[in-house]
């Protein structure tokens, strides 16, 4: 739960994807810059750890990776596809994801979906049809994922988003 601050932040206001990368950007550019001066400030938005060890070279990749993630976010993406995307090995990204991110490929692609989920809860509409646009195949998987990281609920976080709205 801690790992998502940033969904929890944002989720109930409508932030573009384009607005979350000039943030982390932003983000990961004054946590370098706190770390060189005195070797604190490597927590990244409360859930990605700027490595000690940081590169960029690696770092960049790691952001063309997630930017591709993100335009690509309500379909399919495994591994393979986002590697063969960004011109690497589907290893050496897993790998610079936990070097890089300190969490897994997974971990990262299922926080995303599940702050695009967030955004599309904020409106009246089915589970199933939220699951699926936010890329994941199975509703009961989507519950499941979305309970873990949120706390509640898909349908729970609706109604309480809703709720608030017409207040």
């Amino acid at each position: 739960m801690e790992k998502l601050k940033l969904v929890n932040k944002y989720a109930d206001k409508f932030v573009s994807d384009h607005d979350i990368a000039e943030i982390s950007g932003r983000a990961v550019e004054a946590m370098k810059t706190l770390h060189a001066r005195n070797g604190e400030g490597n927590d990244f938005l409360g859930w990605v750890t700027l490595p000690t060890d940081y590169d960029k070279e690696e770092f960049s990749r790691i952001k063309k990776a997630a930017e591709y993630i993100q335009q690509n976010i309500s379909q399919k993406l495994s591994l393979t596809d986002v590697s063969s995307a960004v011109h690497v090995s589907p290893s050496y990204l897993s790998h610079l994801f936990q070097k890089e991110l300190g969490t897994t490929y997974i971990d990262y692609t299922n926080h995303l979906r599940i702050k695009h989920a967030a955004r599309l809860l904020m409106e009246p509409s089915k589970i199933t049809q939220v699951a699926v646009l936010s890329g994941f195949t199975d509703s009961k998987y989507f519950s499941k994922v979305f309970k873990q990281i949120m706390g509640e609920s898909p349908k729970e976080y609706q109604l309480r988003v809703m709720r608030r709205e017409n207040h």
